[in-house]
């Protein structure tokens, strides 16, 4: 059919074209070479099981869970203008939950005592992280549908490591802090190499509670200064868009393959993978699709080809955005990740639930854009908290360079200066103009979310509206 030679025509050019520009478009690309066991953080007994059977999976990640009932919503993570950890209200909880038969004298060392449960098992999972990197066996042959019961486990041994961080950093134990604080940055760097946006969100959640951490240490000048230095240093070795144009450059291969055995498919079963990916897979039901999935079956395979080049065509233009070298974010445009810039752009025929769903990648193109100026305010914050040990706060940002940092970080999506002030009680005001680009005298509204705020606040004073 003419359709179908269309198809393949227009999409053979595309992939010669990608493959001179050196764009990766197959999964194959983004999978590591086999790691030695004394090399691999995911060597560990935890993990041997969990991708062979689901019940070990769900038994692993149960081991390092906290009881749902009750649980605070408080806690690190979010943007840190989001409020502090209130280790009261956590020390009422594991008396409910029975971790604790009675409130001790302090609310962080009853924190403590309660997580001692999970000491062996963080312990072991420490050791392991001392390996340079980490490889899990993830069946990326299945695609979307691979399991990734890991992310889960390393997402409840974080929350453990974040809450008993607080509690140390209450008790002034400075260097025992940084080592849980070191040790979420470990698991940072066991996935950092693994495909797929699941991951990479993963992976800045990880961020936002480090970068939380960091605030809560300095308000209450509890960080003594070789950690200071040492976070410092770490922080500035971390490069937030390189981790974001890999999450979206992977996810991207996993789309394409994931089409490809669409495409392939008979076409009496290419319905049947078009709803289950559209429900199980994107999230989004049958109503949220163009067409009912099962005309589907009568569509060329042409079309398919056509569909895939606009999906790509949409992530070329997201990344393009980027500029690695320059650590810059273009946000004049409208996201192309958008249903109504993809249909302005695309035949409506070719834009089934894959094209429809895109949204999804805007949203996260502002998860990562929130995530790299906390990275960037944390490291200005520790290097004010430097100068002032040695001085008192500075009158301008640029007495920090270059003793306390290189060259002063500049926002993310224009050449300017990040925001700052003295304030009465002696402390600092800092911070960075948010998505609507404008200078909001640090507005910041903890009702709402992080990519909703007027500006984004580091600051040691309550939020103000």
């Amino acid at each position: 059919m003419i359709e179908n030679w269309r198809g393949e025509k227009v999409w053979t050019a595309y992939r010669a074209r990608a493959a001179r520009d050196g764009t990766k478009l197959d999964l194959a690309a983004f999978l590591q070479a086999p790691l030695r066991d004394v090399e691999n953080f995911t060597a560990h007994p935890l993990f041997n099981e969990i991708f062979e059977k689901p019940k070990a999976a769900m038994l692993a990640k149960a081991q390092l869970a906290l009881p749902a009932e009750r649980k605070p919503a408080t806690f690190l993570g979010g943007f840190p203008g989001q409020g502090f950890v209130d280790l009261t209200v956590w020390r009422d909880y594991f008396v409910h939950s029975k971790f604790l038969a009675d409130p001790g004298p302090t609310a962080a060392g009853d924190v403590l005592l309660a997580l001692e449960r999970f000491s062996p098992l963080l312990d072991s999972l420490h050791k392991a992280g001392l390996q340079p990197t980490g490889q899990f066996p993830v069946p990326w042959n299945r695609g979307f549908e691979a399991e990734l019961s890991h992310l889960g486990i390393f997402q409840n041994a974080t929350t453990l490591r974040a809450l008993r961080l607080s509690a140390r950093l209450n008790k002034r134990e400075s260097a025992a802090a940084y080592e849980e604080w070191h040790d979420i940055l470990r698991m940072y760097r066991a996935i950092q190499n693994e495909p797929s946006l699941i991951a990479g969100l993963v992976r800045i959640s990880f961020l936002s509670q480090l970068c939380s951490a960091v605030r809560i240490g300095l308000k209450d000048e509890a960080w003594d200064s070789v950690e200071l230095g040492k976070m410092a240093a770490d922080l500035a070795a971390l490069n937030v868009l390189e981790d974001y144009t890999f999450a979206v450059q992977s996810e991207r291969a996993l789309l394409n393959q994931h089409l490809d055995q669409i495409g392939a498919a008979p076409f009496w079963q290419r319905h049947k993978l078009i709803k289950s990916t559209s429900e199980d897979i994107l999230g989004i039901g049958p109503d949220a699709l163009p067409f009912e999935p099962w005309l589907e079956r009568w569509m060329p395979a042409g079309w398919h080809r056509q569909n895939q080049l606009a999906a790509n065509h949409c992530i070329d233009t997201q990344l393009a955005r980027v500029d690695l070298p320059a650590q810059r974010f273009d946000l004049s445009d409208e996201s192309p990740a958008s249903s109504d810039w993809l249909l302005q752009r695309n035949p409506r025929r070719f834009c089934f639930g894959f094209l429809r769903s895109a949204n999804v990648y805007g949203g996260i193109e502002k998860r990562y854009v929130s995530t790299w100026t906390v990275v960037q305010l944390a490291r200005i914050a520790i290097a004010l908290e430097q100068f002032r040990s040695a001085h008192e706060y500075p009158e301008t940002l640029e007495a920090l360079v270059p003793s306390y940092l290189p060259s002063l970080p500049r926002e993310l999506f224009a050449d300017l200066p990040f925001l700052y002030r003295k304030t009465e009680d002696g402390r600092f005001f800092l911070y960075s103009r948010a998505l609507n680009q404008k200078d909001d005298g640090g507005s910041s509204d903890l009702k709402k979310t992080v990519t909703q705020q007027s500006d984004w606040v580091w600051s040691y004073q309550a939020a103000r509206p």
